[in-house]
């Protein structure tokens, strides 16, 4: 991680194959040659999101190379650590023979953006470097427009590099260049300033314009001796426009009338920097971050949403993992839709159960189990001999295949009196399982929640061993299944027995299940869970 922050990453898509290969161990042959496993690009989040809890590295270390310029900037000027000292002091000489006056690099919390953001060649490479990093980070805002109300402050507010000054683009917060100033030249650091110097060129005399103002024409992006007082302040009209913050300019001009007339101190300057580096900041849910307190973890999502506001996606547009979802609650039915499958996941992913035995049900959800149909097998036929090629998909795996049916007539069987089936229903449907939706409301949510993970684990397993077993020997298809379904059924209830063995179910649900409630009862006197189990079930 530390090579990667400071030396630089290998190549992107390099780095997601080999990540994605180590998430997903599954993975066989690459693609063309067999099975993929799941895409890297639905790996990439956190499981209760429906993802496998993959972190995005390339943008995790732009994240962390994003902190340094924000403690640059937040860091005490009074007090800094040797490494804020040192790299102040390289701005500080990169700026050497520019108008910028401010002991804190303050353009650093708004650089360029972009691909044709350019910075200048004398900076450390390292300042570069990071300076791209910060610029990954979404733009940041006020977080309490409240505090800021036009006041004496806006005489000293900066202009250049400010964050509360940049349009909805994420420019004009570095030299404001569409508005033809440049910080590097320009004198005007305040908005006081500016102001002041439009006052002073609106009083020259014409010998006074014809003296100066060749040298204040260059600071607005006019060069040349015919510039024209009129057009040197419409442009800086245009500049100000381009801020768009009038009443800011009247606080600003009050200010300096009652620093003329009356004398009066004007605010200081660093005291309203300071602020202001603690004013901004993202929002992040309900929660807010300022640079200060900004951390990695939390500038790593930011890094993952879009820099700026940009113009909304198309409407029907979805994330692949969303289109996997959509795809699998209409396969399924039962009335599910994406948003639903996101939801059982997010239940799912806090049961206390074994990842591994969770696991299937996060790649069943994202078809990504090694299926004859996903190892595109066209000729090849089930070891139930009950499918060939791309019929043998999950539907048929882990629903429809005789050597797993064991397991789903056992549930059934333990579905009795008041547990049974309704008889518009009267038998379990794959929504039921896969997105453990109960089949009636008198079975408890958890339990079944348990039931199903166990199920879906013993059918992955039944998948791997009749693809073992179909190829070690002349057992008949009929036999093979029978045999198969016999030992699934076992581990199907051995998974559960584990999960009472462990006592493992939350304290909230001994409450809720009663003594004779199936697969799973609470013993109220020795505290225990117990599996119940009716006699004669597989």
């Amino acid at each position: 991680m530390y090579h990667a922050e400071f030396a630089g990453l290998q190549q992107d898509n390099e780095l997601k194959k080999w990540i994605a290969a180590v998430v997903d161990r599954s993975q066989g042959p690459p693609p063309g040659r067999g099975f993929a496993g799941v895409a890297a690009v639905n790996l990439v989040g956190h499981p209760k999101e429906g993802a496998f809890g993959l972190m995005p590295l390339a943008e995790h270390v732009k994240a962390r190379a994003a902190r340094w310029p924000l403690r640059l900037v937040t860091e005490d000027l009074a007090c800094p650590t040797p490494w804020v000292r040192v790299a102040r002091a390289l701005v500080q000489r990169a700026l050497a023979g520019t108008q910028t006056k401010y002991d804190k690099p303050l353009f650093m919390l708004s650089p360029p953006r972009g691909e044709a953001a350019g910075y200048p060649h004398n900076y450390p490479k390292l300042v570069r470097k990071i300076l791209q990093a910060v610029a990954t980070l979404p733009v940041a805002t006020v977080l309490d427009e409240s505090e800021w109300q036009p006041g004496p402050w806006c005489h000293v507010m900066p202009l250049w590099g400010n964050p509360m000054l940049q349009s909805d683009t994420g420019k004009g917060g570095y030299e404001f260049s569409e508005a033809g100033c440049y910080f590097r030249e320009c004198p005007w650091q305040t908005l006081g300033e500016l102001l002041k110097a439009r006052t002073q060129i609106q009083q020259w005399s014409q010998q006074e314009w014809q003296q100066h103002g060749s040298t204040f024409a260059t600071y607005i992006g006019y060069y040349g001796l015919g510039t024209q007082r009129g057009d040197a302040l419409e442009k800086i009209e245009e500049f100000l426009n381009y801020l768009n913050k009038p009443a800011w300019i009247l606080a600003a001009e009050a200010a300096e009338s009652a620093l003329v007339l009356a004398g009066q101190p004007l605010p200081d300057q660093a005291a309203v920097v300071d602020k202001l580096c603690k004013s901004i900041g993202w929002k992040v849910g309900n929660r807010s971050y300022t640079p200060e307190n900004l951390t990695v973890k939390i500038a790593t999502t930011l890094v993952t949403q879009p820099p700026y506001p940009k113009a909304p996606l198309h409407p029907n547009w979805l994330h692949p993992r969303s289109r996997e979802f959509r795809d699998f609650a209409l396969q399924i039915g039962g009335g599910l839709s994406k948003d639903k499958v996101v939801a059982t996941l997010g239940r799912l992913w806090i049961l206390p159960i074994d990842n591994s035995h969770k696991e299937i049900v996060w790649r069943l959800a994202l078809d990504g189990l090694p299926t004859i149909q996903r190892l595109h097998r066209p000729t090849q036929v089930c070891g139930c001999g009950g499918a060939v090629g791309d019929a043998a998909g999950r539907q048929h795996v882990y629903f429809n295949c005789a050597a797993i049916r064991p397991i789903i007539d056992s549930i059934e069987q333990q579905l009795q009196d008041e547990w049974a089936l309704p008889p518009q229903a009267p038998s379990l449907q794959c929504h039921h399982l896969w997105m453990a939706v109960r089949p009636t409301e008198a079975i408890h949510q958890g339990i079944w929640d348990v039931v199903c993970i166990s199920a879906l684990k013993a059918m992955d397993s039944t998948r791997a061993g009749l693809f073992k077993r179909q190829f070690a020997g002349a057992q008949p298809r009929t036999a093979l299944a029978a045999s198969v379904g016999v030992r699934a059924c076992a581990q199907f209830w051995a998974n559960i027995a584990s999960f009472c063995g462990h006592n493992l179910a939350p304290r909230a649900w001994r409450g809720q299940v009663s003594t004779t409630h199936p697969f799973i009862s609470f013993n109220t006197d020795s505290e225990k869970w117990n599996l119940n189990r009716s006699s004669g079930s597989g």
